[in-house]
C-alpha cells in the first residue's frame, strides 16, 4: 500500500514546468511580487533585525540573499530571516481551508533553492508549486484541525511543503523524497499562544518551517531516513497533531496535476488577520455611500463567525485594548475602527502610535460583536457591519466573501499596486519597475540572481 510520503514523492519527482496551467503560473509570480514587497518592507522592524542579527552572526556559507541586507548565508538558513519577514506584518496570503500562510514559506523557500542550487525561474515556479500543493493538501486532512488544538498550522504543514521544494531542488530520487517528507514531520512546530499576547514568535514560524524542510531533504541527501509512515502512522503526525482525524489516504493523493489547491490561496489587500478583510471592506463601502463622522458614531456592530472569536475577538480586554503592534493586528476592534478613520489601510495604518492615539482607542471601544453562523465559513470570509449614530441613523452593509478567490478576484495588477506601496520610499521607481518586470517574465529566468540583487535596498 502507497504511504502519504510515498504518495507526495511520486508527484514531486514527476511534475513539469510543462504540466503547469498558464493560471498557476501567473499565480506563482504573483506570490513572489507580493512576498518580496513584504519582505522588503519587513526591514525596518525591529523583529528583523533581531533575527538577523542571530542568524548572520552564526555566518556559514554564502550562498543565498537576505532580502534587504543582502548579507550571503547558507541555503538552509536564509528562509529563517526571509520567512520571518514575509509574515511579519500579517499581510501575507492565506490558505482559507486550512489557515496556512503558504508564502510566507513557500516562496523564500523556493528562492532560497534556487539561489543556492543555481536553479532557473522554470525551477523556481515548479518547485513552489509543488510546495504549495503538498502542504495544502496535508492541511485539508483537518482544516484548521491544528488551531483547535493550539497550532499554528503555516509552520506544521508549511515544512512539508519547504522538503518538497528542497527535494525537487536537490534533484533526490523518490526514494529520498519520501526520506524527507518523513524526516520534515518531526521538524513541524509552533504554537499559538502568541496570539493571546501579542508576542513576537509567531513571525519566526515560516521561516523555521523553511529552514526545517531544506534540512530534512539535505538529510535525505546524504542517507539519513524518515519513517515511511510517519504522517499516517500510529503515533505519527496526523495523530500527534491532528488527533482525532478521520481522512481518506486516497483523496489526499487525488487529482493532484489536475485540481490545484495553489489557486484557493487568497492573497491580503490588507495587513491584518484575514477574518477582519470582509468587515473593512463593508466599511469601505459604507463610507462611499454615507458621510460619517467618526465622532458621531454611537456603536459598531460586527457578526462574526464562531471560529473568528478566539482569533481576533476574544479575550476582549486585550483585543480592545491589545499591548503590541502586532497585536493589534488580531483585533476586530481595531480594524474597524481603522477602516472607519482611514482611507486606505497600509502596513503603516495598523502601528504602535495608534495604541495611543484617543481617537481610535475610544472609537474601538465601541465596536462589539455578536455570533452569526455564517454559510461557507470557513472557506468564505464573510463581513457585516451594523454601524448606529447618536441620531439614530443606522447604516448596515454584508458582504458574502472579501476579495479573493471566493469573491471578486484579485489580479496581478492588484499584486503590482501592493507590492509598490510596499516599497515606496524604500526602492526607487525604477528598481520598482525592474522587480516587477523580472517577476513577471520569471520563467524566462536562466537565473535570479539580478532579481536578488534588486532586493537589497541602498
Amino acid at each position: 500500500m502507497t504511504t502519504i510520503t510515498q504518495g507526495y514523492a511520486e508527484f514531486i519527482n514527476d511534475l513539469k514546468f510543462e504540466d503547469l496551467p498558464s493560471e498557476v503560473i501567473t499565480d506563482i509570480k504573483m506570490r513572489v511580487l507580493d512576498s518580496l514587497g513584504i519582505m522588503i518592507a519587513a526591514n525596518r522592524l525591529d523583529t528583523t533585525k533581531t533575527v538577523d542579527t542571530v542568524i548572520e552572526g552564526i555566518g556559514g556559507v554564502p550562498q543565498c540573499t537576505v532580502v534587504g541586507t543582502g548579507a550571503k548565508l547558507p541555503m538552509v538558513n536564509v528562509p529563517i530571516i526571509n520567512g520571518t519577514m514575509a509574515h511579519s506584518f500579517d499581510f501575507d496570503d492565506t490558505h482559507t481551508g486550512t489557515l496556512i500562510h503558504a508564502s510566507a514559506c513557500i516562496i523564500p523557500t523556493a528562492l532560497a533553492v534556487t539561489e543556492g542550487m543555481k536553479l532557473s525561474g522554470k525551477d523556481l515556479i515548479t518547485m513552489a508549486t509543488a510546495g504549495f500543493e503538498v502542504a495544502l493538501r496535508m492541511g485539508l486532512a483537518k482544516p484548521r484541525g491544528c488551531h483547535t488544538r493550539g497550532f499554528h498550522s503555516t509552520s506544521v504543514f508549511g515544512v512539508f511543503g519547504a522538503s518538497a521544494i528542497a527535494a525537487k531542488g536537490l534533484k533526490l530520487d523518490q526514494e529520498k523524497t519520501a526520506m524527507a517528507i518523513g524526516m520534515a514531520a518531526s521538524f513541524a512546530c509552533g504554537i499559538m499562544q502568541c496570539l493571546k499576547d501579542g508576542t513576537d514568535i509567531k513571525i519566526i514560524h515560516a521561516g523555521w518551517a523553511g529552514h526545517g524542510g531544506i534540512m530534512s531533504a539535505l538529510l535525505a541527501q546524504n542517507g539519513f531516513t524518515g519513517p515511511s509512515e510517519a504522517i499516517e502512522g500510529e503515533i505519527g503526525f496526523f495523530n500527534a497533531y491532528l488527533s482525532p482525524v478521520e481522512y481518506d489516504i486516497n483523496e489526499l493523493l487525488a487529482d493532484f496535476k489536475k485540481r490545484w489547491e495553489t489557486l484557493e490561496i487568497s492573497f491580503k489587500l490588507y495587513p491584518a488577520c484575514h477574518f477582519t478583510h470582509g468587515y473593512i471592506e463593508c466599511i469601505k463601502t459604507l463610507k462611499k455611500k454615507y458621510t460619517i463622522d467618526p465622532e458621531k458614531i454611537k456603536s459598531v456592530e460586527v457578526k462574526v463567525a464562531q471560529g473568528m472569536v478566539p482569533i481576533v475577538c476574544e479575550p476582549k480586554e486585550d483585543k480592545k485594548v491589545p499591548l503590541t503592534e502586532y497585536g493589534e493586528r488580531f483585533s476586530m476592534y481595531y480594524a474597524v475602527a481603522s477602516a472607519i478613520l482611514e482611507d486606505k489601510i497600509t502596513i503603516n495604518t495598523l502601528s504602535l502610535d495608534k495604541l495611543t492615539d484617543p481617537r481610535y482607542t475610544k472609537l474601538a471601544q465601541k465596536v462589539d460583536y455578536t455570533v452569526y453562523d455564517f454559510e461557507g465559513f470557513p472557506k468564505l470570509h464573510p463581513g457585516w457591519v451594523i454601524i448606529t449614530m447618536d441620531n439614530g441613523d443606522v447604516y448596515e452593509e454584508r458582504v458574502e466573501c472579501c476579495k479573493g478567490p471566493f469573491g471578486v478576484p484579485i489580479v496581478f495588477d492588484d499584486i503590482e499596486d501592493k507590492f509598490r506601496g510596499n516599497t515606496d520610499g524604500v526602492l526607487s521607481v525604477e528598481r520598482q519597475d525592474e522587480i516587477v518586470n523580472l517577476v513577471k517574465n520569471l520563467e524566462k529566468l536562466s537565473d535570479i540572481d539580478k532579481l536578488m540583487s534588486l532586493t537589497v535596498i541602498k
